[in-house]
């Protein structure tokens, strides 16, 4: 691990930290894909191939001091699974030998708002962003504000993986969003809430449960970490086919610009209002697509 100090910088003095903001924008740009290790690499490579070379090569740079302590996850697509496999228990597969069982910043990763159409009353903890709903938001906030002023290696290297991971969490419907029922009849009875779907049982050959079902894109990315050769080469394709089919003037709403201002004045943002935004937007999709078509606990999604 490098020394407290630090020879990288994100954001030195007097100079806006347009490479981070980049990042984040470029992220945000194309995350509605997939979200589990196959679809967080795949947010991170469009992200990658949207920046300059020097400025990955930069951010390679820092995420490779961990490659001792965390192989295979320390470039800037790899790096996108980081903050899933550091919660692995003994005995998980698909994670490192060792066994870091780090669950304490599980609900960084989510920021459920209620879906209750059976309206039920809720509790003020199910309904603001804290414990019970996970702080998502509240984490990115802070990830801008260490990225935009620290100065050691460990704040930069350890907060640049979670903002790739969470700008792909933020933007997956089943992460923004908690459903609550009681004799529903599609979804039966949860009135304490289904964990972003993760409750609802479903008959599936990608997952048995509606959350997870999300996560691999129906199906669609079910690739898991670590890549071979031909996985990364199928990945750089993919991202590349995605921003063909989908070029940066199809995303009106989204500019580099948005950010650019989240580090201004005495208080600055730090972005938290488009974050708002950005799972605002989950939400609706959750609400119209993940709860919709139909579905119902514990048949197979058409």
């Amino acid at each position: 691990m490098a020394p407290h100090g630090s020879s990288w910088h994100c954001r030195p003095a007097g100079r806006s930290p347009s490479m981070l903001s980049l990042l984040i924008s470029t992220m945000a740009a194309r995350t509605n894909l997939a979200w589990n290790d196959h679809g967080h690499m795949l947010v991170a490579k469009v992200a990658a191939l949207n920046l300059d070379e020097s400025d990955v090569a930069r951010l390679n740079s820092l995420l490779a001091q961990w490659e001792p302590m965390f192989p295979g996850t320390s470039d800037l697509v790899s790096c996108a699974v980081w903050p899933d496999k550091v919660k692995c228990v003994h005995g998980q597969v698909d994670c490192w030998s060792q066994a870091d069982a780090l669950s304490a910043f599980s609900n960084w990763h989510y920021l459920d708002i209620p879906f209750n159409p059976d309206n039920l009353t809720l509790t003020t903890a199910q309904q603001t962003e804290g414990i019970s709903t996970g702080i998502a938001v509240r984490t990115l906030k802070q990830v801008m504000k260490t990225l935009g002023s620290s100065t050691a290696d460990f704040g930069l290297n350890f907060m640049t993986r979670f903002a790739v991971h969470l700008v792909g969490d933020v933007h997956c419907p089943a992460h923004t969003t908690q459903g609550f029922f009681l004799n529903n009849s599609r979804f039966g009875d949860l009135p304490k809430g289904d964990m972003g779907g993760n409750k609802i049982s479903i008959t599936s050959p990608w997952a048995d449960d509606l959350h997870h079902l999300w996560d691999t894109s129906a199906g669609e990315y079910t690739l898991k970490w670590p890549l071979s050769v031909s996985q990364q080469a199928d990945l750089a394709a993919n991202a590349t086919a995605l921003m063909d089919e989908h070029p940066r003037s199809d995303f009106k709403t989204y500019n580099t610009s948005d950010v650019a201002g989240c580090f201004d004045g005495p208080k600055p943002t730090y972005c938290e209002d488009i974050f708002h935004r950005w799972v605002l937007e989950g939400h609706e999709v959750a609400v119209e697509e993940e709860y919709g078509h139909g579905i119902r606990a514990g048949k197979t999604p058409s």
